[in-house]
């Protein structure tokens, strides 16, 4: 039987896998896992959408890469 802690991280590494953000989950299933423990942190730790929308943006921008996010919606790259 699996404790609560890891159901909480196989939903939200099923969660970053589904969202996809860069498109590699189909081929690497671990792209994401880099960006489980900050956010466990986080939500365990009480915070809002606003948090994890300042974050989100910030972990694809630095770690992965992707265009800042000044020039494009912050809506477009955050999960629904």
């Amino acid at each position: 039987m699996r404790s609560g802690t890891d159901v909480t991280e196989n939903d939200l590494r099923h969660l970053l896998n589904e969202w996809d953000p860069i498109g590699v989950a189909d081929d690497v299933q671990d792209e994401y896992e880099c960006m489980l423990a900050p956010l466990l942190q986080r939500l365990r730790g009480g915070a809002g959408q606003a948090e994890i929308g300042e974050f989100l943006p910030h972990e694809l921008e630095d770690h992965f890469g992707l265009p800042s996010l000044c020039h494009h919606s912050k809506k477009q790259w955050l999960p629904d």
